[in-house]
């Protein structure tokens, strides 16, 4: 019993690192499994009772292309926060939950929105981009409203276990330099690392190393505004050969744009990686020398 108490806790009595991922990694897919079959059979019901013309309403067509989706990753995600959340109390890796901070988390929402539209002047500018109807012919449409909670949704919970959770547990028990690379290489995974070039492979490497230091300086909140801001406005006002209010479609595989894999292959990606580790760096270093010299 002394030895199986020793494999699988530490001796400040915190579960070791292999057993935190594992635990955290089945329930993880666990869930997301869970919701996605849930979801299916509910959506397969409602539209076999359509068909049968027991269930009539005139936005079923809407909602069965775009609704579905949105709804399952609203609830897939905010079931996630909520797990994690419990996991991270139970797991003892701090022994507190950090409280989300809203004020930081909108500053940087705004933060990564103009980085975004930054990079589409950019790209535009450059002719890497095209406008498919102009900016004279917005498509507004209920997606982009829905793409709110699910967009805000999915990066705070993608940061809640990414970062609070896999990357906290491990700071608490491994080295920081060992703790990135770890995450490193999930993110490689998840993000099907393998077909990224070589500037997306720099952005990755970048993006976990700018993102566990944002969460550090600010917390759990300055990351997901960052995600959330860039992903919005990439994916529902300007998507890139996606429906959305502005559409876009490549001219060319730009080394700008990142080619098929969007704005993270890009070189752009990496400036603004770049920009905001520099700022972190000024905000750590310069400011405390500035109010010495003073």
């Amino acid at each position: 019993m002394n030895l199986l108490k020793k494999i699988v806790w530490n001796r400040d009595g915190r579960l070791r690192l292999v057993w935190l991922w594992l635990v955290g990694f089945a329930l993880y897919f666990a869930w997301v499994w869970g919701t996605d079959v849930l979801f299916a059979h509910l959506f397969g019901r409602l539209e076999g009772l359509v068909h049968e013309g027991l269930l009539q309403t005139p936005m079923w067509e809407t909602f069965s292309e775009h609704g579905y989706s949105a709804i399952a990753s609203i609830v897939e995600s905010a079931g996630l926060i909520l797990l994690f959340m419990w996991m991270y109390k139970r797991m003892r890796i701090h022994g507190h939950y950090e409280k989300f901070n809203h004020r930081i988390c909108t500053k940087w929402v705004i933060v990564g929105a103009l980085a975004a539209l930054a990079g589409i002047g950019l790209c535009l500018l450059t002719d890497s981009l095209r406008f498919e109807t102009g900016l004279s012919r917005p498509n507004f449409s209920w997606t982009a409203l829905v793409a709110i909670p699910e967009i805000y949704l999915a990066t705070r919970a993608g940061e809640v276990f990414m970062m609070d959770y896999l990357y906290d547990g491990a700071r608490q028990r491994v080295p920081r330099p060992a703790a990135l690379a770890l995450l490193i290489v999930v993110e490689y995974v998840a993000d099907a690392g393998w077909n990224l070039g070589w500037i997306g492979m720099l952005n990755l490497i970048l993006q976990v190393t700018v993102v566990s230091e944002l969460h550090e300086r600010y917390g759990l909140a300055a990351a997901a505004g960052l995600w959330f801001g860039w992903d919005y406005v990439l994916s529902a006002i300007f998507p890139i050969e996606a429906p959305g209010v502005w559409s876009l479609y490549r001219v060319g595989d730009a080394w700008l744009t990142g080619g098929h894999h969007g704005l993270f292959e890009g070189a752009w990606m990496t400036a603004v990686i770049l920009g905001i580790m520099g700022y972190l760096w000024l905000r750590v270093h310069w400011k405390p020398l500035m109010e010495k010299k003073k």
